[in-house]
Formats: C-alpha cells, sequence, structure tokens
C-alpha cells in the first residue's frame, strides 16, 4: 500500500502554482522534501494531505483517491504534523493527542478501550506517557514537537506527512526526533519530511525530491539528489562534500575573513605604532627623589 500522485498543479494564493510529477512514497520510507524558501515544499505536502481542492484527484492511497475516500477515511490512512500549530492551554497532553482519535470517534462520541489503548501507545512511543496529564503549554520546544507527532499517531496512519519537525528545536530535541521518526519508519510506516538542513537530510532520508521555483527538479535516491552540483544550481551556495563510503556529508562553505575581539584589534593596533624613547618608557620617579 503506497501514496501516489498522478501529474498534478496546485497553488496557495494569487502570485504561486507548484507543479507536481507522478511521485509515490513507499512504507518504511523516509522521504525528504527539499528546496530553498518559498520554492513549495510546504505546498507539496498540503496537497498529499489533500487539503488543497487541485490534488484531491490526483493524490491516492493504494490506488483510491482522496476524493473518492473522503476526508475522514483519508485521515485515517494520512497524517499531518504542520510546522507551527496551536493547541487550546487548557489541554493535557494527553486530551492533546487524543484529538487524533476524532477521524474513528467524530467530535461528540465517547472514546472506547480501543481509543484508549491508542492513545496510550502514541504517548509511549513518543516518550510523553510519564507527563501526559502536564498541561500542553507548559511543554518545551522539543516535547511539543512530540505531542503533535503523537497526535498524528493516535491516528493509526500509514503514511505521515511532517513539515520542518526539527525547526527551532536544539541539539538534543533534534536528535530525538530523528530518533523517534527512524523508529516510526520501522515500523512501516511511510515518511515525508520537509527539510532545510541538506547535511540531516543526507544521512536522515532514504529517497529525496528538490522542488525549487514551483516545480520539483529532482527525485530519486537522495545520494544520487543532493549532490554538491544540485545544491549549487538550486540553492547558490557551495558546500564541502564528504563521505564514508556509504553516507554523504555536507559543511557550507564560506569565505567570510576570522573575525577577532576588540581587545585582540586594539592589541594590533598598538603593537603597530613608534615605540615611545626610552626615557619616556621608564617609570615616573616619586616626586620626593626629585627634591
Amino acid at each position: 500500500m503506497t501514496l501516489h500522485t498522478l501529474p498534478f498543479s496546485a497553488s496557495r494564493g494569487h502570485d504561486f502554482k507548484l507543479s507536481v510529477p507522478a511521485l509515490d512514497f513507499r512504507p518504511g520510507e523516509i522521504f525528504g522534501l527539499l528546496g530553498p524558501n518559498g520554492a513549495g515544499k510546504s505546498t507539496l505536502l498540503h496537497s498529499l494531505a489533500g487539503h488543497l481542492p487541485e490534488s484531491r484527484r490526483a493524490v491516492s492511497w493504494d490506488g483510491v483517491s482522496r476524493a473518492k475516500l473522503g476526508q475522514r477515511e483519508w485521515a485515517r490512512r494520512v497524517a499531518f504534523v504542520a510546522q507551527d500549530s496551536t493547541a487550546p492551554s487548557d489541554l493535557s497532553i494527553r486530551q492533546f493527542v487524543q484529538l487524533g482519535r476524532v477521524p474513528f470517534t467524530g467530535w461528540l462520541r465517547t472514546t472506547t478501550r480501543t481509543d484508549r489503548y491508542v492513545v496510550d501507545h502514541a504517548l509511549e512511543q513518543c516518550g510523553l506517557d510519564s507527563i501526559q496529564h502536564t498541561s500542553i503549554d507548559r511543554l518545551s520546544g522539543g516535547q511539543h514537537q512530540r505531542a503533535k507527532i503523537a497526535r498524528a499517531l493516535a491516528q493509526e496512519p500509514r503514511a505521515l506527512l511532517l513539515d520542518e519537525p526539527t525547526n527551532h528545536l536544539d541539539l538534543a530535541a533534534i536528535r530525538d526526533t530523528v530518533e523517534l521518526l527512524r523508529t516510526l519508519a520501522s515500523t512501516s510506516v511511510a515518511l515525508i519530511v520537509s527539510l532545510h538542513d541538506l547535511d540531516l537530510a543526507s544521512v536522515f532520508t532514504d529517497r529525496a525530491a528538490i522542488v525549487n521555483c514551483g516545480s520539483v527538479v529532482a527525485a530519486g535516491p537522495t545520494a544520487s539528489v543532493v549532490t554538491p552540483a544540485m545544491i549549487q544550481n538550486h540553492w547558490g551556495v557551495d558546500m564541502i562534500h564528504t563521505s564514508d563510503g556509504s553516507r554523504s556529508r555536507y559543511l557550507l562553505r564560506h569565505d567570510f575573513p576570522p573575525r577577532t575581539s576588540q581587545a585582540t584589534e586594539a592589541a594590533q593596533l598598538a603593537g603597530t605604532r613608534d615605540d615611545p624613547p626610552a626615557a619616556l618608557r621608564a617609570p615616573i620617579e616619586p616626586l620626593e627623589a626629585l627634591t
């Protein structure tokens, strides 16, 4: 069972249009969407989530289009984690995650034993079970990201779409989020992730697509798509490329001169001045010694 697209075009606003070729997203695979700001990555994710009318006949799950499945059935298969989302501050983590069961329960139906089990499992997967009764507005950035992923997992999706899941996170939270997503992929969930960090994409994703100027300009295994030439062509920057034989790594190349502190600069300037005469360098004698 796969998430698949036929060629289509979608727009968000009056000034932007995205052209999408046929793509497929496989179970157990992490697929990266890469590209400069404003290239169309978020538009593509929203299209795959079925949020844009133009995509609903072109995007399908196991051969059945989003238009035929309908919103609730689609949400039972495909879950979307937005980059920025807010939650009512009076909700606990558990109540927030439980919102993911709405495609199964509706808004007014009481939860069943199955619903409670699924929420328990999602909280445990994301390492939130011990703090599940904490208010959602008291979480750190990394914890809030895991809560959003847990809510998506409560939908029991087979494809999980994530828009910049490591954005605004510190290094430890990025590591934890990546480890969580790799674990989810091992359970045969298809992950489609938009990223800005090309180095992270090179070691984290299996396949990738580069999106630029409203088009998918390349797609395939990450190592063949993310190359120094492609980065120069579509980001306009040079990257230092290294490889250990199995994975490529990228570091931004720059020509900035090294910075020096103000104290160092003052010392350097002082060293360039002519030394004063020896008589002026001598210590001043006390006044009593001169009388």
